[in-house]
């Protein structure tokens, strides 16, 4: 990822609407509606509803090989509805600096920490990281990714099956998120905000 990818003009003029911008407002909703379609029921862009959208991505596997044109849709799509979900724990922000999803992320404002969620939704469509999409790794300074390593390995062991879905993906982030909420209240820095320019700079 090269610093032309971010437009700093750009992002600045992108319409956000609650820390996320129009487009994936409406991307969320698209998700929304196939995950109604597929299991029947209504979502509500909370953490009790990613297993519905697992079930909804399990079965999508299926038809991956015989209509791939609609990976772009559903990883999209689903992207945006997991982002804005982990939106809400981080108390964080959209950076979606142009229509290549390798380029977004979704940042905390309170801690430093992002992740690309299409990257989580590929991971969890095709039930492994052998894919064209963007990396799911969470994003950290390498001081705090120790930390963050040492409390996820006291974490139980997860099935296999198990591993690559969103609702654990949204348990890891969590428990990251708040170890580093943790550290920060401990060394006194629970006041620092980060902005996008923040993430960025890291970027470059």
């Amino acid at each position: 990822m090269t610093s032309d990818e971010f437009d700093q003009e750009e992002l600045e003029e992108q319409d956000l609407v609650g820390g996320a911008p129009e487009s994936i407002l409406e991307l969320c909703l698209a998700a929304g509606r196939f995950v109604h379609a597929a299991v029947g029921i209504e979502v509500d862009q909370t953490s009790d509803t990613l297993s519905l959208v697992d079930h909804y991505l399990v079965g999508a596997r299926g038809t991956l090989d015989e209509r791939p044109e609609l990976v772009p849709l559903i990883t999209r799509s689903v992207g945006a509805y997991f982002g804005e979900v982990i939106r809400s724990l981080m108390n964080g922000f959209w950076i979606v600096p142009s229509d290549d999803v390798h380029g977004w992320l979704v940042c905390s404002s309170e801690v430093f920490v992002s992740l690309n969620p299409v990257g989580a939704v590929y991971d969890a469509l095709y039930g492994h990281r052998d894919h064209d999409g963007p990396s799911s790794e969470l994003r950290l300074d390498r001081e705090d990714a120790a930390l963050v390593d040492q409390r996820l390995s006291l974490l139980p062991e997860v099935r296999e099956e198990d591993f690559h879905l969103l609702t654990t993906r949204f348990d890891v982030i969590e428990i990251a998120v708040a170890a580093l909420r943790e550290a920060a209240a401990r060394d006194g820095h629970q006041e620092v905000r980060f902005e996008a320019d923040d993430y960025l700079t890291q970027a470059r």
